[in-house]
């Protein structure tokens, strides 16, 4: 029996106070060492979501991406909180935390620099070599990574233009996904 694979790694949801954002997360975050917490994957990808949505009036692009995973990131209801630590002109540095909304506690924090946009590069880069087959399933698979992960825009399939990259799936059901989550 195939099971249906979730439309993202995390469910929007209501509740809270302040400027975080609630999520649900889907089975699909759970790692390989526990059914109860999930693989780093998923929770960087929603830190990055956050620090790409700050300033949004700026054209900026995230840099130098690092996360600290504080302790483990449970299957279950978390919330985002993202703020500019250091503004300027033309570069911010940006964090964002991650909690653990039963324990109440922080279970991740991620930080980037924003960046200004550079202009595009003149040429399109080769696509990958362990790219998807004709179907979208990725031919490199490990384990507790699973199909959800690695969707693809067609980079490096016959007859197509090879794109920058792989197209991971949508982080949070119903946003598209951005540079940072890829």
């Amino acid at each position: 029996m195939k099971s249906e694979l979730p439309a993202g790694f995390y469910l929007p949801r209501e509740g809270g106070e302040g400027a975080r954002e609630h999520f649900e997360s889907t089975s699909a975050t759970a790692g390989p060492w526990s059914r109860k917490a999930q693989h780093g994957g998923p929770p960087a990808a929603l830190l990055g979501r956050a620090l790409e949505r700050l300033e949004p009036q700026l054209d900026r692009v995230l840099g130098r991406f690092s996360m600290d995973l504080l302790g483990p990131v449970p299957v279950g209801p978390v919330s985002v909180e993202a703020r500019v630590l250091r503004p300027g002109r033309s570069v911010s540095l940006r964090e964002a935390v991650l909690y653990d909304d039963v324990a109440g506690r922080p279970v991740a924090i991620g930080r980037a620099w924003a960046l200004p946009r550079a202009e595009p590069l003149p040429h399109r880069l080769p696509g990958l070599t362990h790219g998807p087959d004709q179907a979208g399933r990725s031919s490199h698979r490990r384990p507790g990574h699973g199909a959800i992960s690695t969707r693809s825009s067609g980079a490096g399939s016959p007859g197509r233009s090879a794109s920058p990259g792989p197209r991971w799936c949508g982080c949070v059901r119903g946003s598209r996904c951005c540079p940072a989550r890829r």
